[in-house]
């Protein structure tokens, strides 16, 4: 197998689409859980355009993101113990200690203690979904890699084998449809240079966005209730139309696909175009400042945000109404809390190895 160097310094570009991402995803969650009782409804949000266009492809997004970091994780560990271990304190070790924080409400029950270790072990396969993602998605790239040697064919097999998957294990469906974006991104890193993509020119750059702007604008015309990963599942197994099953399934995919590579290609010729400049907007480098932060410290805004949109809107806007503007003030706060806690969990070198892996 060819030897690539592995990189271990910071990409601000991809810092930047992180922290947009996270954005996109806490905004999402403020618009369903933050404009009232009436609007949080399936039927009100699922068909609001501005959450459409969000859920249509931010989650391929990080996906894609996570698949090309992990390739440099990937080629430090090739031994499968030492994989292993790097999986535990990365990913493992957060949830487990996370749950402990959520787990604790239950402590405040009458004879709450007989069972509480119960409901923690139970409730840790269900919790924190995208991080589960990434351990399996991880777990199927190690060994590619390692036993297949990178054959396209072990990638293939695996995306077609998600659609006979039966949903067992809780939130089977989120992994079997993020797999192939979480490849898609490692296979991004790893074939770079051997498809010249870093010599394609900002013109060529310009028509493939272009390109694959309308297609996500076409695709969207399509985008109905069903289209979320939420309200019709993944699987093909009994079902009494798995055809149209697979129809949506590769459907939302193309979406996830087209919407990520719009807004990849869109932030990296604003992003070249900056750096090509000696000078540049003020407010420009600090907007790039903030998401990149934001980028950095995603692990902790993605699990502390939920936690916050549970407790400070969820009780607290039952009789408000839809409003974009509340809803980016609401996002606003949730993040900057969420930074906070985690830029303080981050100080601490003990609680960083168990809340964020020792990401900080």
């Amino acid at each position: 197998m060819k030897t690539k160097k592995i990189v271990n310094e910071r990409n601000e570009y991809l810092d930047i689409l992180r922290g947009i991402a996270i954005f996109l995803m806490v905004w999402g969650h403020c618009i369903q859980y933050g404009n009232g009782l009436e609007f949080s409804k399936p039927e009100m949000f699922f068909n609001n355009f501005l959450f459409k266009f969000i859920y249509s492809f931010h989650m391929p997004l990080f996906m894609l993101i996570s698949g090309y970091v992990f390739a440099y994780t990937v080629r430090k560990h090739n031994k499968i113990h030492s994989f292993l271990l790097n999986r535990f304190w990365r990913i493992l070790l957060p949830i487990a200690s996370w749950q402990i924080v959520n787990c604790l409400k239950y402590l405040v029950k009458p004879q709450a203690e007989e069972r509480w270790i119960l409901v923690y072990l139970m409730s840790l396969p269900k919790e924190f979904w995208f991080l589960w993602a990434i351990f399996y998605c991880s777990i199927a790239i190690w060994v590619g890699r390692y036993v297949f040697k990178d054959n396209i064919l072990w990638y293939f097999l695996g995306f077609a084998m998600t659609f006979f998957v039966p949903e067992v294990v809780p939130n089977m469906k989120y992994y079997e449809f993020l797999y192939p974006f979480f490849v898609g991104g490692y296979l991004w890193n790893e074939k770079r240079d051997e498809r010249n993509w870093n010599k394609i020119d900002n013109r060529m750059q310009t028509i493939i966005l272009l390109v694959f702007l309308l297609i996500y604008v076409f695709l969207m015309h399509f985008w109905n209730y069903d289209s979320y990963i939420y309200t019709s599942g993944y699987t093909l197994l009994w079902r009494e139309e798995p055809l149209h099953q697979f129809g949506i399934d590769i459907y939302r995919m193309f979406v996830g696909f087209a919407g990520s590579t719009v807004m990849m290609l869109g932030i990296k010729l604003i992003y070249e175009k900056k750096r090509q400049k000696q000078k540049c907007e003020k407010w420009v480098i600090f907007i790039e400042h903030i998401l990149a932060e934001l980028g950095k410290k995603s692990l902790g805004i993605y699990i502390i945000s939920g936690q916050l949109v549970g407790t400070l809107l969820i009780a607290n806007i039952q009789y408000f109404s839809c409003n974009y503007f509340v809803n980016l003030i609401q996002t606003a706060i949730i993040i900057g809390i969420s930074y906070l806690i985690t830029y303080w969990i981050g100080k601490n070198t003990i609680l960083d190895g168990m809340f964020l892996g020792g990401r900080n």
